[in-house]
């Protein structure tokens, strides 16, 4: 099992690594070398929950393409940053609704017309 490595040139060496051992007679057992960011976005929008998810990219304009794909209800880009007037609440079933900031003030209104 391998996590995110912390550089584009460390996922390269390590890819160097799978590729000479493929050229062998090793067989990739699961995963592969290429970017995986489709298969990323297919198995976050593929779960049943969509509270919160996070997008971590170098490129500002990449990280917005994938994000604008994501079913969830918040979404950090390069880390969190509290904000308490972004409306909270899930896709989903992550929950209904949404708390704080102006939807979360509408989440606890009711709206009645008056003719006189």
């Amino acid at each position: 099992t391998l996590g995110p490595l912390v550089s584009e040139a460390q996922r390269d060496a390590v890819c160097g690594f799978i590729d000479r051992a493929a050229s062998t007679q090793a067989r990739l057992a699961t995963g592969r070398c290429d970017a995986p960011m489709e298969e990323a976005i297919e198995i976050a929008n593929g779960t049943r929950c969509g509270l919160h998810d996070a997008v971590y990219s170098a490129d500002p304009e990449r990280a917005e393409q994938v994000v604008r794909r994501l079913r969830s209800g918040q979404v950090d880009v390069n880390g969190w940053k509290y904000n308490p007037l972004a409306p909270f609440g899930g896709f989903k079933q992550s929950g209904w609704g949404r708390e704080f900031g102006v939807h979360g003030i509408h989440e606890d209104t009711e709206v009645q017309a008056i003719q006189s």
